[in-house]
């Protein structure tokens, strides 16, 4: 069968991605190695080159994962594998996963989903989604502030709510957050970090879940990322 263009620069992508993948997980090893001093030891000016080397491999190994995954998604290769998830406790995972993040921000995430709150969902995946949102809510909130993941109960479904105390958004940021290579929403996804794919990826990861991904936000006060998924797994 014949690839359109589209297909192909899809294909292109993702090789590309697997082939940069390699040498640069390579780069941070020597990196991560060179920083535990095992090579000998490092004066103060070495120790800060070496940390730059290993933030900006994170960065760019970042990019290069959104990349894949909007190639994965973008030719429909998103398998689910779904699984009765406990969304309490991938919450604490997702507490000791950017423990070191509060930490050295000030700002506190903070699990408020109640115990034994279970659905049928893709636990891999959907962790996806949490941590993309979480570290773009860590990126906009400033110390002393927190983002808090809770749950509202509706009758035929749920909606986890992830809200943060951060900058907030303006109506025309809004309107562009969940778009893939959207200058705008570059914008919003700040930092230098990853291609702003972030918010799209798991607003298709959730709609593949059969749920819906929105977001409210007032400029200065904060913004309020909301997962609707329904209760049954038939309905996935």
């Amino acid at each position: 069968m014949h690839k359109s263009k589209a297909d192909e620069w899809v294909y292109y992508v993702a090789e590309i991605g697997h082939e940069l993948r390699t040498p640069l997980n390579i780069i941070k090893g020597f990196a991560e190695l060179l920083d535990r001093e095992v090579a000998g030891d490092l004066n103060p000016k070495q120790r800060i080159y070496t940390k730059k080397i290993m933030r900006e491999s994170d960065a760019l190994l970042e990019t290069i994962n959104q990349l894949l995954d909007w190639a994965r998604i973008s030719s429909d290769q998103l398998d689910l594998a779904l699984a009765p998830t406990d969304l309490y406790l991938m919450g604490l995972e997702i507490q000791g996963q950017f423990e070191l993040r509060m930490q050295d921000t000030g700002v506190q995430l903070v699990n408020d989903i109640p115990k034994g709150t279970q659905v049928d969902l893709d636990p891999n995946k959907f962790r996806q989604v949490l941590v993309n949102i979480v570290d773009n809510a860590f990126k906009f909130t400033p110390p002393g502030g927190s983002i808090t993941l809770s749950i509202r109960d509706l009758a035929e479904g749920i909606c986890l709510d992830i809200q943060d105390t951060g900058s907030g958004m303006t109506p025309d940021q809004l309107g562009h957050i969940f778009k893939a290579f959207d200058t705008a929403s570059k914008n919003v996804e700040k930092e230098g970090h990853g291609a702003g794919l972030g918010l799209w990826i798991a607003k298709s990861i959730v709609e593949a879940h059969g749920g819906q991904l929105t977001a409210t936000s007032t400029l200065g006060e904060g913004s309020t990322f909301t997962i609707y998924l329904p209760k049954e797994a038939d309905e996935l």
